[in-house]
């Protein structure tokens, strides 16, 4: 799974491709899986790397918090080169909490209970 920042405009996405890739051109999809909405995107620059890795940066103007995508780098042969789960949060992944900021702990020291 991917975790992708929300608030960042340009998203620097670092994959290894099902197959030998040699400078050709990507297309990113990314469907929420909420809404069932499809947004397609050029990359704005791929860098083709010795071993196999491809780095794409890419705007994406989709994402919003706590939302999964599901994305989908075809070539331009049409052709599924990297597929994966997208999950956006801009909370920091160390210390990611789904509470947070909707549950407040109460400090009382009122669990006193008697036995008879």
């Amino acid at each position: 799974m991917t975790v992708l920042n929300p608030n960042l405009e340009v998203q620097d996405l670092i994959i290894i491709p099902r197959n030998y890739l040699s400078s050709q051109t990507l297309t990113v999809s990314l469907r929420d899986e909420q809404t069932n909405d499809l947004f397609t995107y050029t990359p704005e620059s791929t860098i083709f790397n010795f071993y196999d890795l491809v780095s794409v940066s890419i705007i994406l103007s989709c994402l919003y918090e706590d939302a999964f995508f599901e994305m989908i780098i075809r070539n331009n042969l049409n052709e599924i080169v990297y597929k994966d789960r997208v999950f956006c949060t801009s909370q920091d992944l160390n210390t990611y909490s789904i509470n947070n900021g909707a549950y407040n702990t109460l400090n009382t020291n009122n669990n006193d209970y008697i036995v008879l």
